[in-house]
């Protein structure tokens, strides 16, 4: 039986609930690694998976979130990304070294803001590290000023944190 989460997965693949036919890097039927990111983007090592991930609405004011299904420990990595190199700032994108950016709104750019996330980023890697153990259902997060000079849209941060910022508006405008 497929449940509301696998339905909504596959009817966004173009299936029908209850009937599995997801293409994945170009083998249909291969369900063990059905990806985020489109054809023009040919696999990778540690590329983020619907069996690993889920990307779900977090509310009207943030938008969508990326969410762990399986954990993860402190120290390893969670997931590889990619994009298209572009000169200017947008709402999915992560500033590459050198000012140049690196926008993906197919997974990375999901990934929200906290002041005390659960994953650091390497730019130059491309990958995300678990900062302490992340458990299977909770978010994935990064601090935006750790990549971030000026962010694309500022916004008023309420994640809790005893670190807690405020308002994030980039690294330069703290």
């Amino acid at each position: 039986m497929v449940g509301p989460t696998q339905a909504r997965k596959y009817h966004a693949l173009g299936s029908r609930p209850g009937r599995l036919e997801l293409v994945c890097g170009g083998h249909e039927g291969d369900t063990a690694q059905v990806r985020f990111y489109p054809a023009e983007f040919p696999p990778f090592p540690n590329e983020p998976t619907r069996d690993r991930f889920e990307i779900l609405p977090q509310g009207s004011a943030v938008g969508e979130g990326v969410v762990a299904l399986v954990p993860f420990r402190t120290g390893e990595e969670v997931f590889a990304f990619t994009g298209h190199v572009v000169d200017e700032r947008t709402l999915y994108s992560l500033q590459l070294p050198g000012g140049r950016h690196l926008h993906d709104p197919y997974f990375m750019g999901k990934v929200l803001h906290h002041c005390d996330p659960n994953c650091s980023v390497d730019m130059k890697r491309r990958v995300f590290t678990a900062r302490r153990d992340i458990a299977a259902g909770e978010r994935i997060t990064m601090d935006y000023h750790e990549t971030e000079d000026v962010l694309f849209r500022s916004f008023t941060c309420r994640c809790g944190a005893p670190s807690c910022r405020g308002r994030i508006r980039g690294r330069r405008c703290a």
